[in-house]
């Protein structure tokens, strides 16, 4: 008997602080944000209120302040084309 394990990893973006070991920025590819404080240990949605399904397609965190970070998104899945670019304070 073969056991499989199949491994579904939800974010399509991730990265770490610069400026801050442990602080971990991930963004999934249904326009969800996430962030830990704890290296991973735990995760916090930190999803801008209004922001419809999209893919969070990069996240740059922030090289002044680590509850800063930047990300791009683009709702191609819906034929929406138009680039967003957007900043979120957690």
């Amino acid at each position: 008997m073969t056991l499989q394990l199949n491994i579904i990893i939800p974010f399509f973006t991730f990265v770490e602080s610069s400026i801050e070991p442990g602080l971990l920025w991930a963004g999934s590819d249904d326009g969800l944000i996430h962030i830990s404080r704890n290296n991973g240990e735990s995760w916090e949605n930190v999803t801008p209120r209004g922001l419809n399904e999209t893919m969070i397609s990069i996240i740059d965190a922030s090289h002044h302040d680590a509850g800063t970070a930047y990300f791009a998104a683009t709702s191609y899945k819906f034929n929406d084309f138009q680039p967003m670019i957007y900043k979120t304070n957690n």
